[in-house]
């Protein structure tokens, strides 16, 4: 997970917690590059310290962020899982505590919206800022974002951020219609549990996990979420070019 979500004017520590907690070591200290040695002495190194341990203690009010991520990387517990090739980290942002709960219990076909995108599906992010952009266009709020493991052995992703593959079924995104949702159908009869697709709000990759849910995602972890950044709607990818 590369990029991170925009600091807000007055919740800059709110969101350095939950870049730390919810995006892992090397965002969180990438958040405390961004926010600087004034945030950093009001609170940012005790807030990494007390996420990853005796870590923390390495950074001095923005500096030694190199020998901060070295320190953590090599303090985390043998049990921590490493990302590999076959794995993928995304994120999934709910508007209720219960509905967190709700995933976290099992994936309720009955609940997914039929109206999304590809149909019923569950909506994911490699970008966790693009998932808060999402529900803001729909002018609604976040409360919690769950991070998961995305086991990419067990996924049969079908990839519409290919040009050729997205035109070979009729997609060059835009809005919502009858034809996109026909797509996640289709797409379920031709053996596949996962669409790749192009956000249209953030700058993430989006996934719309059709089925096979306990299989495909692992949960990691719930953070509270911070408030999200206005929505842009980004233009439709080009797929003639």
């Amino acid at each position: 997970f590369g990029a991170t979500m925009p600091l807000m004017p007055g919740a800059g520590l709110e969101m350095l917690e939950w870049e730390i907690n919810a995006l892992g070591v090397a965002e969180g200290v990438a958040a405390l590059t961004r926010l600087g040695a004034t945030v950093a002495k009001k609170g940012g190194a005790a807030l990494l310290e007390k996420s990853l341990g005796t870590a923390g203690s390495e950074i001095n009010a923005g500096t030694k962020i190199g020998s901060a991520v070295t320190t953590a990387e090599s303090g985390m517990s043998a049990g921590t899982h490493t990302a590999t090739v076959e794995t993928e980290t995304v994120f999934h942002t709910v508007t209720d505590p219960r509905a967190a709960q709700g995933v976290l219990d099992g994936v309720n076909t009955a609940k997914l919206n039929p109206q999304s995108r590809f149909g019923k599906a569950l909506y994911i992010s490699d970008d966790a800022s693009t998932t808060l952009a999402e529900l803001s266009y729909h002018n609604a709020a976040p409360t919690q974002t769950i991070r998961y493991e995305m086991d990419l052995t067990k996924a049969k992703i079908l990839d519409l951020t290919d040009p050729t593959v997205a035109k070979s079924w009729g997609y060059d995104g835009g809005p919502i219609s009858n034809a996109t949702k026909a797509i996640g159908e289709q797409a379920q009869q031709a053996g596949y549990n996962t669409i790749k697709f192009q956000s249209m709000r953030g700058a993430g990759t989006n996934y719309a996990v059709l089925s096979d849910f306990e299989q495909v995602l692992k949960p990691q972890m719930v953070v509270p979420t911070p408030p999200a950044p206005p929505s842009t709607t980004l233009p439709a990818p080009d797929f003639k070019k």
